[in-house]
């Protein structure tokens, strides 16, 4: 026997989960994050603030995305007629919600770029309790790395997800899931 959901239930079901979680990109929790390194200070700690908030707006976006592709795919399934507009909303929306993901990924690159000029020590050399050069480069490497981390992940989700999307705008446009067929 099947059984149809609403959209409105569905989306209400999604925005609750959603809700329900903290919002951590893909497979990473805020603990793993944190609890990795020492607390940075300085310029290391704003760099690492803009990477977290960066992840936090990629995370929400990419929520949202997959939460309209799920309705697109439900209905579709459900059957629907050609270039129903509110599918072609929906997948308005989801494309809006890759584009914040590219440029959220511009703002990384510009961040990795920061990240790798060499910082100017400010702490004189021989002071007590002053943190060492060799302690920044650490803390910096660090930091690179995981940016570099974060654009090679959302490079790779970027990749899969425009075919993806393209192919639900043929199904769309037809009213049925299929992929698009070429002359040949």
């Amino acid at each position: 026997m099947a059984i149809r959901i609403s959209l409105a239930a569905t989306l209400l079901a999604a925005l609750a989960l959603a809700a329900c979680s903290d919002a951590a990109p893909a497979g990473r929790t805020a603990a793993t994050r944190t609890g990795a390194a020492p607390a940075p200070s300085g310029v290391a700690a704003a760099q690492s603030s803009r990477l977290e908030a960066l992840r936090t707006s990629i995370g929400h976006e990419t929520q949202a995305y997959n939460i309209a592709i799920g309705l697109i795919t439900d209905r579709l399934q459900a059957g629907t007629t050609p270039t129903n507009p509110e599918l072609v909303t929906l997948w308005n929306e989801a494309q809006t919600h890759l584009d914040k993901i590219t440029a959220d990924l511009g703002r990384l690159n510009a961040l990795a770029t920061e990240v790798a000029r060499p910082a100017v020590s400010s702490t004189a050399p021989g002071r007590a309790g002053a943190p060492t050069a060799d302690t920044g480069r650490m803390a910096q490497g660090r930091l690179a790395a995981e940016i570099n981390s974060e654009i090679a992940r959302q490079n790779s989700f970027l990749a899969a997800e425009r075919p993806r999307l393209a192919n639900l705008g043929y199904a769309v446009r037809v009213g049925r899931l299929g992929t698009v067929r070429t002359a040949g």
